[in-house]
């Protein structure tokens, strides 16, 4: 992909990986902006547990940390969590709420 734009958002996961996150009633959340790649803001991982432990699960490359952004990340989880016939709705999310990750959550 040959795409450049400041609108990008480029998302790693594996069914497996979703279905771990789909089962967690916590998950937990953080991004990182050292590790990232040229083109994007950050990189966010959101975070499942199975057996007391826990794993990653989705690998997101975002160009900003707006709600919109965050709004189109979750989105694109809660369509996964219909595809693969579940659904995404923990109990529990643990981060360092900003903004326009708290009004995502809120809104999805």
């Amino acid at each position: 992909d040959k795409t450049r734009g400041n609108e990008r958002i480029l998302i790693f996961a594996t069914d497996e990986q979703l279905q771990l996150l789909f089962n967690s009633t916590q998950i937990f959340t953080d991004g990182t902006f050292d590790s990232c790649p040229p083109f994007f803001y950050q990189l966010y991982v959101i975070h499942g547990i199975e057996f007391g432990r826990q794993f990653p699960c989705v690998f997101a490359l975002l160009p900003r940390r707006k709600r919109n952004t965050y709004v189109k990340l979750f989105r694109y989880i809660t369509d996964n969590a219909i595809r693969l016939n579940t659904v995404f709705n923990p109990t529990r999310i643990m981060s360092d709420f900003e903004s326009g990750l708290k009004a995502a959550i809120v809104a999805e």
